[in-house]
């Protein structure tokens, strides 16, 4: 195992100890030591540091320059938690004459330090190389995207893509490299983001569609970080399936019991494809005529033209002055 640097080392509480490294490759390296035995270490770039100290601190030199200060004068609680996080606090004086105190707070994580005899390179996984720098990306994208939410009305509700941005996205070769995750954000922040429909805009009135929300994207974030697939076994979102749609079967008056069900799916389109192909398994043995308004939507023509109905059973109703369907007709 590796031992304990001299160099820019502090005492904590329990037996652990700091040692603070400004390494050449922009980044600041705490390792963090157990009865001398290096257990942990993390790596931080100027971004990291920034989100990290909830923005106290603007370059990985800033954030060395405090831990340093407050490492020698005492003047903070720095303490080891759970063995793998270091906590911060110390107070900030303000006011006409200092007399107001605020305590800042914030908190490291590291990274589990391996010995060579730990190390295995036969292991494949996909997890990140640096779960600090990813839990830095996700913070700055989470807090993006809330402002992208929070600003909405000061952008137009729609604006053009420039050439330059088409033809920048349309690449004409496959990258057979890859970038970083920051990297990749980048592009999507300039290329992707100023560019939508518009149907997230309050003075989008073109078509009908669903604005979203923000509790929404975070429970796609949920939904996406457990990969839920609600296909069988014995786990929570098939529960919650179950109980949205018993909810539904009493809001639309169906029977809420095992003879009437039902399934989430992810938008109307599918939905309907998934009904006429029920409908035509009731009624397989007979002809099957499908009623509607003439303001259907055409994803009732499409469904139709999938699953081979003959669309000369596809019987368009007519329409009042309100749009409804003319009942006298």
């Amino acid at each position: 195992m590796a031992s304990m640097n001299e160099n820019n080392n502090y005492e904590l509480n329990d037996g652990y100890s700091l040692v603070l490294i400004e390494d050449s490759n922009d980044h600041l390296k705490i390792e963090l030591y157990q009865n001398q035995i290096l257990t942990y270490y993390v790596l931080l770039n100027d971004n990291q540091c920034f989100t990290i100290t909830n923005k106290f601190c603007e370059t990985k030199n800033e954030l060395y320059d405090l831990l340093v200060n407050l490492l020698i004068t005492k003047k903070s609680n720095i303490h080891v938690k759970d063995s793998r996080y270091l906590e911060i606090s110390f107070p900030i004086y303000f006011g006409h004459e200092k007399t107001l105190t605020k305590l800042w707070i914030f908190k490291i994580e590291f990274q589990r330090f391996l010995s060579i005899d730990e190390k295995r390179t036969d292991d494949i996984s996909l997890d990140p190389l640096d779960w600090t720098d990813i839990r830095s990306l996700g913070h700055q994208i989470m807090n993006d995207m809330i402002d992208y939410l929070r600003d909405l009305r000061l952008r137009p509700t729609w604006r053009p893509m420039p050439l330059t941005v088409r033809r920048a996205i349309a690449q004409t070769t496959i990258p057979l490299k890859g970038q970083s995750p920051f990297e990749v954000y980048d592009e999507v922040r300039s290329l992707v983001l100023p560019y939508p429909v518009g149907n997230i805009h309050p003075h989008y009135w073109g078509y009908v569609q669903g604005t979203g929300s923000s509790i929404g994207a975070f429970a796609e974030l949920i939904t996406g970080t457990m990969n839920t697939m609600s296909w069988g076994g014995h786990q929570a979102s098939i529960y919650i399936e179950r109980q949205i749609l018993s909810w539904l079967k009493v809001l639309m008056g169906f029977p809420n019991d095992d003879t009437s069900s039902g399934v989430l799916v992810s938008g109307t389109s599918v939905a309907t494809i998934i009904a006429m192909a029920v409908a035509r398994k009731k009624f397989s043995n007979r002809t099957m005529k499908v009623y509607c308004s003439k303001e259907a939507h055409n994803c009732l023509i499409r469904a139709i033209d999938l699953l081979n109905i003959d669309r000369q059973n596809l019987i368009f109703i007519s329409t009042n002055s309100e749009r409804k369907i003319d009942l006298k007709v």
